[in-house]
């Protein structure tokens, strides 16, 4: 394999040179195609050791300030270039896999859509960001079966296990512990920020008297789903949720406290397995993970 794909572009962020390997349009059998772009650490291209790989969701907003629809990014190769030199990080390779129009459906998990009552399932999935049913298995099919044996044939990649990690944000939050709750022989940690878990974004739904009883039914199918789903703690698996205070994530902390008592439930180790946190004062934006990405990232990626 070349050092560095061919097609790898240079951008400068300010504090080092990023390698960006951009693969657009990549195709799937399973869900609509989409662009996936690569960072690679600075030290891919010096040495000749295998890289852990973390897979993340609505790479536009990853890396680039140009391709990112709200006009900013996670910063991620600031950060985790920040984390690499300090030693906080094991060498990882991201890999940003693009949202599509679906992106809704992609990242909603069956498993919670098919515990809710028909009426709040008929309308969940007649909201308009939504238009039909969960695509989440397909999706989850996109990342295992198709995209993850590209990367791991172009790129030098440590394919077990434990060096491969999912994360994302609000939506994104749902598909990576669902991600992982579905192939727990795949992915062996996973990191949801600002995790979506009303599933709804309709203000007459989470801003009115009928918030209270959506949330009841909402928090009981994903604790269902969790408490059936979940792969058992192992001593190495590890999970990371937290949320802001403003905006959509002022919503968050009830039904994030119904999963923390779950995740106890079936035996994960606060600190150990697992880390939740509230972040005060934090937004439903970019910039506040970005803020705050140094901590996950150093939770799921310690280690060798």
């Amino acid at each position: 394999l070349p050092l560095l794909p061919a097609c790898a572009q240079q951008f400068d962020i300010g504090i080092r040179s990023m390698p960006l390997v951009k693969h657009d349009d990549f195709p799937s059998s399973h869900v609509l195609a989409r662009h996936v772009h690569v960072w690679l650490p600075d030290a891919y291209e010096a040495d000749a050791q295998p890289y852990s790989v973390l897979y993340m969701h609505d790479g536009q907003n990853l890396f680039e300030v140009e391709n990112a629809p709200f006009g900013s990014t996670w910063e991620v190769p600031a950060t985790m270039s920040r984390l690499l030199r300090e030693g906080k990080v094991r060498k990882t390779i991201v890999v940003g896999a693009w949202c599509t129009a679906a992106r809704f459906r992609e990242y909603l998990p069956a498993s919670v859509a098919e515990r809710l009552s028909d009426a709040t399932r008929e309308k969940l999935f007649g909201q308009s960001q939504y238009g039909g049913g969960s695509l989440s298995d397909g999706y989850v099919r996109f990342l295992v079966e198709e995209l993850k044996p590209f990367i791991d044939s172009t790129y030098r990649t440590l394919p077990g296990l434990a060096d491969t990690f999912i994360m994302g944000s609000s939506m994104g939050g749902l598909i990576s512990w669902y991600a992982l709750a579905l192939r727990p022989d795949v992915f062996g940690s996973a990191a949801c920020l600002s995790t979506h878990w009303p599933l709804t974004i309709d203000d007459g739904v989470l801003d009115t008297e009928e918030a209270e009883e959506w949330r009841r039914e909402v928090t009981s199918a994903e604790v269902a789903a969790v408490r059936e789903t979940l792969p058992p703690p192992d001593g190495r698996r590890r999970l990371w949720f937290d949320f802001g205070s403003d905006h959509l994530d002022a919503h968050y902390e009830p039904y994030q406290t119904a999963i923390d008592e779950v995740l106890e439930e079936i035996g994960y180790v606060r600190g150990r397995d697992w880390i939740t946190l509230g972040f005060p004062g934090a937004a439903h934006n970019e910039g506040a993970w970005a803020a705050r990405l140094a901590e996950p990232l150093t939770f799921l990626l310690s280690g060798p």
